[in-house]
């Protein structure tokens, strides 16, 4: 945030890792927590990354893990505070890690990787909630796939996902994403925008999503906020429409210069980050809809200048309780 200027040099810089998807990259909240996807096999995480001194040059990873020959890391997930790690590869699995933040084996084996995916081919992009207790992927097969797994926490060796749901022959789901408690799932498709709603309760096979927006084109990325209220779809008609979650557009934007390839949206959904490809441009968009700050259980809010005020009148309004209290309390027989 105290950045300025146009060419700022990073604080630090990693090992060498090879090429890096676009999928293969992700940041806890706090900026403590990175891991990313690289030289095609592998997944290497940071702890500590802010702790790092600036200028430092081929820092090491904290831990990481390379599959197989020939298994390539297609996308890579990471849980709010950094204690969950998720990955999608060619070689039809998803690999998840717990206490992600805690490990110190350079060579860190993940909890449990499922291959249960059908006849999938490549798991093309994955999402973990903020508690690591879902995970969503979706993959390319004959048809496109969305599987989605439930107490992944609780998980091990070769689990069954908790819920599937396939397009018809010739159709391919391409990315995917979910709200921070793993309720709500949105997934962009060669035929449009697929939402489903109380996704922790859905079994199986469901019958069908709770709403499709269909586009133009196939969609390149999808977006939520972490209440599911709000989300975004980018397509090849390079447009990037934002709808809520019952499925109504609020607008679109395009068509852009160029086909936007990347979403990020704020946990309020009130700002869009959009990245596109071929002549790198991006784009920071004001939504215009944001979800509201939740109110405080069991009372309000008041800013700390306030309540400092109120503090000596507060101090006389329980004092004033207690002795009532205590009366009444001599006076029970």
């Amino acid at each position: 945030r105290s950045l300025s200027g146009i060419d700022r040099p990073p604080t630090w810089t990693s090992v060498p890792l090879g090429p890096i998807e676009y999928r293969c990259l992700a940041i806890s909240d706090d900026g403590d927590y990175l891991v990313a996807g690289g030289t095609g096999e592998s997944v290497y995480y940071w702890a500590g990354a802010k702790g790092i001194p600036p200028g430092s040059s081929n820092v090491p990873t904290t831990w990481s893990v390379t599959f197989h020959p020939g298994i390539m890391v297609e996308a890579v997930d990471l849980s709010s505070d950094g204690d969950y790690v998720v990955a999608g590869t060619t070689g039809h699995s998803v690999a998840y890690w717990k206490n992600a933040r805690s490990r110190t084996d350079l060579n860190s084996d993940p909890n449990w990787v499922s291959t249960k995916l059908n006849s999938a081919l490549s798991v093309v992009d994955v999402a973990v909630s903020d508690d690591g207790n879902y995970v969503v992927a979706a993959s390319h097969s004959m048809t496109g796939a969305v599987y989605y797994w439930a107490d992944a926490t609780g998980l091990s060796d070769d689990p069954e996902t908790k819920w599937y749901e396939e397009l018809w022959a010739g159709q391919i789901f391409t990315s995917v994403d979910m709200s921070s408690d793993g309720t709500s799932v949105i997934a962009g498709a060669s035929v449009g925008v697929y939402f489903w709603g109380g996704a922790r309760t859905l079994t199986g096979k469901p019958e069908t999503e709770s709403w499709k927006y269909p586009t133009a084109a196939s969609v390149w990325d999808v977006a939520i906020n972490s209440a599911g209220d709000y989300m975004a779809a980018a397509d090849g008609t390079r447009y990037v429409y934002f709808l809520d979650n019952k499925g109504s557009l609020k607008w679109q934007y395009g068509p852009l210069s160029n086909t936007p390839f990347v979403l990020s949206i704020s946990s309020d959904g009130g700002t869009l980050a959009i990245g596109t490809g071929l002549v790198a441009s991006r784009y920071l968009v004001s939504t215009g809809y944001r979800t509201p700050t939740p109110r405080a259980v069991g009372g309000i809010l008041l800013q700390a200048d306030k309540l400092a005020l109120l503090s000596p009148w507060l101090a006389v309004a329980l004092a004033a309780v207690a002795v009532t209290v205590f009366a009444a309390k001599r006076r029970k027989p």
